[in-house]
């Protein structure tokens, strides 16, 4: 008897989970990818945005950037 409580507590929580992230999906995280996609294409058109598609060498450069100001 208890462990039917118990996996139907869970289930509620499980599923209430999962509907709150369907909702913050529909409302806001399909924006937040897009607008990923629409920086990128930005990026291509004007020089004035930075280019996010190779993401690790613009870490690299920041990174070094960081540690000569640390330096002095």
């Amino acid at each position: 008897m208890t462990l039917i409580i118990v996996l139907i507590v869970f289930s509620i929580i499980l599923l209430s989970i999962f509907i709150g992230f369907y909702i913050w999906w529909v409302k806001y995280g399909k924006k937040i990818f897009k607008m990923f996609t629409d920086l990128q294409k930005m990026g291509k058109s004007d020089n004035n945005i930075p280019n996010f598609t190779n993401l690790g060498e613009q870490m690299r450069l920041i990174n070094d950037l960081l540690s000569k100001k640390l330096k002095k």
